[in-house]
């Protein structure tokens, strides 16, 4: 292996020279992303109590006019301090979900993947849930070396690419739905913008979708599995 070879699996494996998105495109994406999520829980919970679909629809906006007011006004500002930015992912998760919290609006249990995608859904969850224990144990210096760091490297995004589109082979034959798109959606939107941080994990995880992940295995492991 020659010095241009050994130079570029360095390259390709070095996380010290990340690419960090511009400033600006930081604050957009802080205003979109919670404006996306605060829309969804705005809609999901008036739903619930209310059920109406123009009253469903008028939370939505109102909350996505809110995190968009200037400086301290805007929801967004204050969950930015409190979480930060929220993941790429998580983002994407809560546009289908108010997606078919708009087209549901008789159901007060909008179903994101569908009873015949339920083994991606299920099988994305458990990985979602075990990447956020690894990356909690990353925090307190566990293993031999960074889990985090690595998600500066292009590597990181090559891997990560291939396992989004394993559903797409085992799974060929299942109908195709959210759970399908939102991993390789997200690590492509990554890959354009590097948003949020420059770092991949924080474009496919952040510690609500990590928690909200968990409670959803939780509560599908309390029912009968759907096939």
């Amino acid at each position: 292996m020659n010095l241009a070879e050994t130079s570029g699996w360095a390259l390709m494996f070095a996380s010290d020279n990340p690419q960090l998105p511009s400033l600006w495109m930081m604050q957009v994406w802080l205003n979109m992303g919670w404006a996306v999520v605060t829309a969804w829980l705005g809609g999901a919970l008036v739903q619930r109590w209310i059920g109406r679909r123009p009253l469903v629809v008028f939370a939505a906006m109102v909350c996505v006019l809110w995190a968009w007011l200037p400086s301290s006004y805007a929801s967004s500002y204050w969950l930015g301090l409190a979480f930060q930015m929220p993941s790429i992912a998580t983002v994407l998760l809560c546009a289908a979900l108010l997606w078919n919290l708009f087209l549901d609006a008789g159901s007060q249990t909008p179903d994101l993947h569908g009873r015949k995608s339920y083994p991606v859904a299920r099988g994305w969850a458990m990985v979602g849930v075990l990447c956020s224990v690894c990356l909690a144990l990353d925090a307190f210096a566990v293993f031999p070396a960074s889990i985090y760091a690595w998600g500066f490297s292009g590597a990181a995004v090559v891997v990560a690419m291939a396992l989004s589109l394993l559903p797409w082979v085992v799974w060929r034959n299942q109908p195709r739905s959210a759970a399908h798109w939102i991993a390789p959606l997200a690590i492509a939107w990554f890959v354009v913008l590097r948003l949020p941080t420059g770092n991949l994990w924080d474009a496919l995880l952040d510690p609500w979708l990590g928690v909200g992940l968990t409670v959803y295995l939780v509560r599908q492991r309390s029912q009968p599995r759907q096939v």
